[in-house]
C-alpha cells in the first residue's frame, strides 16, 4: 500500500510542476509582453498566445530530455542546441505570420537565442520545484529508478545490487553482487545515467558504488579501495578529490 501511494506521489509530482511552470510563465509572459506582443495583442489573445507557446516549449522540451537522458555531455548539448533552434524557428514562423515586421534573419537569430535562455531558465525553475517537493523517498526512488534502467542490459541471473564499472576498450565491466557482465557502453555514458545513484569515478577506467567499498587503504603510496566483491580499486590523483568529497577517503591521510 505504500509503495502504491509513493507511486501515486510521484506521478502527480511530474505532473504537477511542469503544469505549475506552465502557468506561472504563461501569466509573466503575458503580463510583461516580451517581444512585442503587449502592444501588438489585445490581453486576451496576449494570454493564449504565451499559453500555446510556453506549453509547445514545455513539451518539446520534455521530449528533448526523454531522447537525451543518459548520454553523454555532447549529446546533451547538442539536443538542447536542436531545441532551441526547432522552436525558435516555429517561433519566427508563427510571429512573421502574425505580426509585420518580424520576418528577418534578425528576428530569427533573436527568437533562437532567447528560446536558449528561455529553455535555461525554465529548466532551472524545474530543477528546483521537483526538488523543493521531493523529499528522501523521491531522491531513493530516482536512485532505484536509474539502477534497475541500467541493469537491463544485463542476464536477469546478473541483476543485482550494483558493486563497481571498469572499462576494457570500447566495453564496460558490470559487477554486481550476482556476478560480472561484459556490455557494449562507454564509460562516461554509464556514469552519467547511474548519477542518481550517487556512484563515483575514482579512476579513468574504474566507477564505484559507494555502499559497496569496504575499506581504503594505502599500498606503495596509491589509494586503493578494496570493494566487498574483494577487488582493489585503484584511486588516480586526478580523481581523488571527488573520492576524498564522497568519504571514501580521510582528508588527512596521504594527501
Amino acid at each position: 500500500m505504500s509503495a502504491m501511494m509513493t507511486r501515486i506521489k510521484e506521478r502527480a509530482q511530474r505532473h504537477f510542476v511542469p503544469l505549475a511552470a506552465w502557468a506561472l510563465v504563461t501569466v509573466v509572459a503575458s503580463m510583461a509582453g516580451p517581444f512585442g506582443t503587449f502592444e501588438a495583442l489585445a490581453a486576451p489573445a496576449r494570454v493564449l498566445y504565451w499559453a500555446a507557446v510556453v506549453g509547445a516549449a514545455i513539451l518539446l522540451s520534455r521530449l528533448v530530455r526523454d531522447w537525451y537522458r543518459g548520454k553523454a555531455l555532447r549529446r546533451r548539448l547538442l539536443g538542447r542546441a536542436g531545441f532551441a533552434l526547432g522552436l525558435g524557428t516555429l517561433l519566427f514562423a508563427l510571429n512573421a505570420a502574425l505580426f509585420d515586421g518580424m520576418g528577418t534573419p534578425r528576428h530569427w537569430l533573436f527568437l533562437v537565442l532567447a528560446v536558449a535562455v528561455v529553455d535555461g531558465l525554465i529548466d532551472a525553475m524545474l530543477y528546483l520545484m521537483r526538488h523543493s517537493f521531493a523529499g528522501p523517498d523521491a531522491e531513493n526512488s530516482r536512485a532505484a529508478e536509474a539502477a534497475a534502467r541500467f541493469l537491463r542490459r544485463l542476464p536477469i541471473d546478473r541483476r543485482g545490487p550494483l558493486i563497481r564499472l571498469e572499462a576494457q576498450d570500447h566495453y564496460l565491466k558490470v559487477v554486481t553482487e550476482r556476478g560480472a557482465e561484459m556490455i557494449l557502453m562507454r564509460m562516461g555514458d554509464a556514469e552519467e545515467e547511474l548519477r542518481a545513484l550517487g556512484g563515483v569515478r575514482v579512476h579513468r577506467s574504474h566507477w564505484v558504488n559507494p555502499p559497496a567499498v569496504a575499506r581504503h587503504q594505502r599500498a606503495e603510496g596509491r589509494d586503493v579501495l578494496q570493494m566487498r566483491d574483494g577487488y582493489d580499486v585503484p584511486v588516480s590523483r586526478s580523481y581523488r578529490k571527488a573520492v576524498i568529497e564522497a568519504g571514501l577517503i580521510a582528508k588527512n591521510i596521504g594527501a
